[in-house]
């Protein structure tokens, strides 16, 4: 992968910077609409060469731009729905410089996890929300997930997949007990019934909901029990984190298809976790886990081999072919690096625009 990369910054630094024209805001932009910013974004196209120069003319949302756009969302980690609306109007507007400098801060993340890159074989991609398999960095296989949403961030971190939860309870954690539950139970006690919601003490006994003070509960558990509704789905995968995260998953498949898939607490929901499954569990030991899931039991099942996880984070990495695939800076950290390059290179005066040239220049 970072060969891969390196070898694409190299050929990109080869060619003159493009100068495109940032596209207006403006209403959702479907096929046949007609809008005045058609024309630029023909133009925005063509200089990434998603669209020939001898394209029609005029501001109608033609069948050729509208495959060119969905190309483009495809490349950039977008839905390809070829609808021009603000997630992909925002990965349009990000200038050739900090395309360019993309490149080099995404040399530098994979860089910094060379090692952990070398013996991982579950590798999460965060801001592409993406979830691949690996051999000695061979990509076997790839399905998609749901990652943390702003200000519940999922953490980045290396560890080792070591038990799995089959069937699992829920216990709301703290965060969202404060946030999210009790808000909702103050409003309507029978919102605890509605989401099949047990109230326990921290003994874990069960407590009467009428009987407890919700404008201050105290140290009060909310679990729900396995089942369909469960957010942790059929089966959760541990590991050894200080952030009590973990991958699982889930009831809300329908969130697969949305981008950026940004909707969880921190943990990671995988697609198609049975097919994870199959990877992950030894012949010997997926037909019997496949029989506990089934049994509706909660069980706790341990791996004969734990396999090593990394979460990381990039934002643009090159495929077999040399071409780029971009992921959208969900979290905005491609900024802080380049701040951070800048720095380190005497930049910390420099404007941003200035920073991602001189980053995107190498130099």
């Amino acid at each position: 992968a970072y060969r891969r990369l390196r070898a694409a910054y190299a050929e990109l630094r080869q060619r003159p910077l493009a100068d495109w024209q940032p596209l207006a805001d403006g209403p959702l932009l479907k096929a046949q609409h007609r809008d005045a910013r058609v024309p630029g974004l023909r133009e925005r196209l063509r200089a990434e060469g998603y669209l020939s120069v001898t394209t029609v003319a005029g501001e109608a949302f033609d069948p050729a731009t509208v495959l060119a756009l969905q190309a483009f969302q495809d490349d950039h980690g977008l839905n390809p729905d070829g609808i021009l609306g603000p997630a992909s109007l925002a990965e349009l507007n990000v200038d050739a410089p900090m395309r360019r400098a993309q490149l080099r801060i995404n040399l530098e993340r994979l860089r910094w996890l060379a090692d952990d890159l070398a013996a991982t074989e579950v590798l999460i991609n965060v801001a592409a929300a993406e979830l691949l398999v690996l051999r000695q960095q061979r990509v076997l296989w790839r399905t998609r997930t749901q990652v943390g949403r702003a200000g519940r961030e999922t953490p980045l971190l290396a560890s080792r997949i070591q038990r799995l939860t089959l069937n699992p309870t829920w216990t709301v954690p703290p965060t969202i007990l404060r946030e999210d539950k009790l808000p909702a139970i103050r409003d309507d006690l029978a919102y605890l019934a509605q989401q099949e919601l047990s109230v326990l003490d921290r003994d874990g006994q069960p407590l009467d909901p009428e009987l407890v003070d919700w404008d201050n509960p105290g140290a009060i558990v909310l679990r729900q029990a396995a089942g369909t509704r469960n957010p942790l789905g059929r089966v959760a995968l541990r590991f050894a984190n200080p952030f009590a995260v973990y991958l699982h998953d889930t009831p809300s498949q329908r969130l697969f298809d949305k981008s950026p898939r940004v909707f969880s607490s921190g943990c990671v929901r995988v697609e198609a976790v049975g097919t994870l499954l199959a990877w992950l569990l030894r012949p010997q030991e997926l037909e019997p886990v496949q029989q506990r899931i089934a049994s509706g039991k909660t069980q706790e099942y341990r791996l004969q081999q734990p396999v090593p996880l990394l979460i990381a984070y990039w934002t643009v990495e090159a495929r077999s072919d040399g071409t780029l695939r971009y992921a959208p800076d969900i979290y905005a950290r491609d900024a802080q690096l380049i701040a951070a390059l800048a720095r380190a290179q005497g930049l910390s005066a420099a404007s941003q625009p200035d920073m991602q040239r001189a980053i995107a220049a190498g130099q």
